[in-house]
């Protein structure tokens, strides 16, 4: 049976759970509203005896970090750092509001603060793009806390919307340009994402058992350590060009700090020979323990993130509007643009849905017309043509 006493004007609330004695403070209130949370624990001792839990309070600040700690063992690095920049920029929002600052709990957050969120990122400029990407990340964690059985805010999420954009591919001057100031290194990924669209994760967790020689096919697959966007596995034929360069590459290791420029390797060898030190060498023949992952660190171990190598090899050609993932749109756009048929390259690209793919198709009616005003004609059979002579 659970009771009330006052000490000094302070009620606390006295009880007994698995037979053990427990004291709680209730605080300087009234005697009426000291009632009332005897009754909620009694109530919430009576739930707890037939198995039924309440929801429990906790902390914004500690839910952000369980949060985060979830998603660094169960997603990818990729995901990671997008969910971890954007708890970072809604603390920083909630920290610059003075209506917001003093909330210490999650289910503290009122739904006024997600909007005046949404203000407060376009104030900054940020496309509605990345504050939608901002917003998932608010609902996933919502999502988790009601998993978890914490107290959490009823709050509707409301999307902006966003200016579809046609993917931006790379011409055949720009990959031109890339592969003649790429290394050796950033050449692995850009010919492998090319020849097979390869979200750039995929291509970081390609392992070697997952390329078929014999069969000719190339696959992605789900493991316990990496999960593709969809989560299925998918596979599809190694162009001739791309087998070559596998074949190649199977008993060759590419350093990713790797110095390919003949003048840049005499004066590293220079150095080396000065320091007693072997210098880095560029592409050296696989050793056992880096035959796992077709890309990966000198000890073998999978690399994790290339793009601040790419961007900086953008930068220097000079490619403006591009990134690592336009590799994989310059492939979807040359496979629509050779009339693979729109199925085939969903089923390259491990689209869930035909309407993600449809946005290429554009390409094929481009090229089409550019095809049929190469068409050469002379005067004569135009005049031939012509249905009126």
């Amino acid at each position: 049976m659970a009771s009330i006493k006052k000490y000094n004007d302070t009620y606390y609330a006295m009880y007994r759970k698995n037979g053990r004695q427990f004291k709680k403070k209730i605080g300087k209130v009234s005697k009426a509203v000291a009632l009332k949370v005897l009754r909620d624990i009694e109530d919430n001792l009576a739930l707890q005896k037939n198995g039924i839990m309440l929801p429990k309070s906790v902390k914004l600040i500690d839910f952000f970090e369980t949060y985060l700690n979830h998603v660094a063992t169960t997603q990818s690095f990729k995901t990671k750092e997008i969910k971890v920049l954007a708890t970072k920029t809604f603390k920083k929002f909630l920290l610059s509001d003075r209506n917001y600052s003093n909330i210490q709990y999650l289910h503290e957050l009122p739904q006024l603060a997600v909007e005046k969120y949404k203000s407060y990122r376009k104030e900054e400029q940020v496309s509605n793009r990345t504050i939608n990407i901002e917003l998932n990340w608010l609902s996933s964690a919502l999502k988790m806390a009601q998993e978890w059985g914490y107290m959490y805010p009823e709050i509707k999420i409301t999307r902006l919307t966003e200016t579809k954009k046609l993917p931006r591919y790379l011409t055949t001057e720009e990959v031109e340009m890339l592969f003649k100031n790429a290394s050796l290194f950033q050449k692995q990924f850009i010919f492998i994402g090319i020849h097979t669209g390869f979200r750039i994760g995929e291509m970081l967790n390609l392992e070697w058992k997952h390329i078929d020689f014999d069969e000719n096919q190339i696959q992605v697959i789900n493991t316990r350590t990496f999960n593709s966007k969809n989560k299925q596995d998918r596979s599809l034929p190694i162009k001739s060009e791309l087998r070559e360069y596998l074949l190649d590459l199977r008993t060759q290791y590419i350093h990713p700090n790797a110095i390919e420029k003949t003048k840049a390797k005499m004066k590293a060898n220079a150095e080396a020979k000065k320091a007693s030190t072997p210098a880095i060498e560029y592409k050296t023949f696989r050793e056992p323990h880096q035959r796992k992952y077709v890309i990966c660190h000198r000890d073998g171990s999978k690399i994790k993130s290339v793009r601040k190598s790419f961007n900086q090899l953008l930068e220097t050609c000079n490619i403006k509007n591009a990134s690592l993932h336009t590799l994989r749109h310059t492939f979807a756009s040359h496979c629509v643009m050779d009339d693979i048929d729109i199925y085939t390259v969903k089923n390259f690209l491990g689209h869930s849905r035909i309407t993600t793919t449809e946005r290429y198709f554009h390409l094929s009616q481009e090229h089409q017309q550019k095809s049929i005003e190469k068409l050469s004609l002379q005067k004569n059979d135009l005049v031939l043509l012509n249905p009126a002579t």
